[in-house]
C-alpha cells in the first residue's frame, strides 16, 4: 500500500450549510452493517473537498427518500415501485447538486437535486 503525502492546501475542511454541486469521484457497490445494498460515494465538491456518503437500499422512510433523491438527481427517476438498477461504475462522473448540513464541525449529505450550474473545471477542460 502506498499512501500519498501531503493535504490540497487549497481544498476546505468543510463547508457551511447548503447546496453544493458536486461530481462523483468514485462509486463503490458495498454492504451495510445491517446486510442491505449499499452504495458508498466519493464526491468531490466543485471548490475541491471531498466527502464521503452511503445510500442504502433499505425501505426505512430516510433511506428511500434519500435513495429517491439520488435517482432523480442521476436522470434515473422512475414510476412508485418500479425497480431501477444502477451499476457503481456508471456512476463516476456524475454531477449533482448535494444538500449539505454541517454538524458538529463535520459535513453530511442529506439529500440530491439536479445539478444547476456547470463546474469550473468543465468550463477549462479539466476532469475535475
Amino acid at each position: 500500500m502506498d499512501f500519498i503525502f501531503g493535504l490540497d492546501d487549497n481544498a476546505p475542511d468543510f463547508v457551511e450549510s447548503g447546496t453544493y454541486p458536486a461530481t462523483v469521484k468514485k462509486a463503490t457497490e458495498k454492504t451495510s452493517k445491517g446486510g442491505n445494498a449499499m452504495l458508498e460515494i466519493i464526491w468531490r465538491l466543485d471548490n475541491g473537498l471531498e466527502l464521503f456518503d452511503h445510500i442504502v437500499d433499505h425501505p426505512a422512510i430516510l433511506c428511500r427518500k434519500k435513495s429517491d433523491q439520488f435517482l432523480a438527481a442521476i436522470g434515473k427517476e422512475a414510476a412508485k415501485g418500479t425497480k431501477v438498477p444502477v451499476e457503481a461504475g456508471e456512476l463516476d462522473g456524475q454531477r449533482a447538486d448535494l444538500i449539505i448540513e454541517l454538524i458538529d464541525g463535520k459535513n453530511e449529505v442529506k439529500g440530491y437535486a439536479l445539478v444547476t450550474e456547470e463546474p469550473d473545471s468543465a468550463k477549462s477542460g479539466l476532469p475535475f
